[in-house]
């Protein structure tokens, strides 16, 4: 009864297998122009949900492959609705502050865009404006009398590449990333995130996700001084897609097969009774002869 069962389950539930093998070659346009919102078939959801404690939103400045908000670039290539600078909740605030006061301040990077499937970069960085009003009042302050330059601070709450891979964590999801030094909390953190495109096969559906690879660095502000990096104090993401992807399947022997098995289980356990009850029987004839 015990087999019989655990087959009906393991064909119910189904098996799990893997494979790896090479990505399908795509075709993208290197310059999209469509604000429209339309996802084209290469494009896959890049959604973004950062927050700056310590910045306030008109300090503050995104960008997409260099196409920064501030210029009016991002919006040539994507929906300029699609991300926003807004103020953060208290309970976004409080996960990397937890004594934050009530007085809400900072800003929150919040929303998606499409991105092609190639290498690229996503920044949230102090703006070029602030970063230059800043630096003009660290040259000509006195000492003594505080830090111009701002705590770059954040909270990743989520960034995602496409559908997520349900079985495997995310490595871009709750990460705080704090500063601490004597310029007042100024730096660069580096991400660089490594895509395997994933395809999940469940016995209902069929889905193309990504797995992500995570490596991070935090760069120094005296490192960005001495390479004279164009990239600004904040928050800086560089992707790219490995050639190689992963196939996660659940499949379900066929029906004949888990037929077969069951008469397979039936017949064995009839036969096996039978020979223990003719064993017994035989047993039982022969001691009572002796008896007798």
């Amino acid at each position: 009864g015990l087999l019989f069962l655990c087959e009906v389950y393991l064909y119910v539930v189904g098996s799990t297998r893997h494979s790896l093998h090479l990505s399908p070659s795509t075709g993208i346009h290197i310059l999209p122009t469509s604000t429209g919102g339309i996802q084209q078939k290469n494009e896959i959801p890049l959604k973004v949900r950062v927050t700056f404690p310590h910045v306030q939103c008109k300090d503050l400045d995104f960008a997409h492959d260099n196409a920064y908000m501030s210029t009016g670039e991002f919006g040539r290539y994507h929906n300029p609705k699609a991300m926003r600078l807004r103020s953060p909740t208290m309970a976004e605030i409080r996960k990397i502050v937890p004594n934050a006061p009530t007085s809400r301040s900072g800003c929150t990077v919040d929303g998606n865009i499409k991105v092609p499937l190639v290498g690229g970069t996503f920044q949230v960085t102090i703006s070029q404006r602030a970063w230059q009003q800043m630096t003009a009042v660290a040259m000509f302050s006195s000492m003594g009398k505080g830090q111009p330059f701002p705590n770059v601070t954040h909270y990743i709450h989520s960034v995602t590449f496409g559908d997520h891979f349900p079985l495997a964590p995310n490595p871009m999801e709750d990460v705080p990333h704090v500063f601490e030094n004597k310029y007042g909390g100024v730096g660069l953190s580096f991400v660089n995130v490594r895509l395997v495109p994933t395809r999940y096969k469940t016995l209902l559906s069929e889905q193309k996700m990504f797995q992500s690879s995570v490596t991070h660095t935090f760069v120094k502000p005296e490192t960005l001084a001495a390479n004279s990096s164009p990239t600004l104090p904040g928050l800086s993401i560089t992707y790219d897609f490995t050639p190689l992807a992963v196939k996660h399947e659940q499949y379900r022997e066929s029906f004949l097969v888990f037929l077969s098995s069951l008469v397979s289980i039936v017949g064995g356990t009839f036969v096996t009774v039978s020979l223990i009850t003719g064993c017994l029987v035989h047993s039982a004839s022969a001691v009572a002869k002796k008896l007798d």
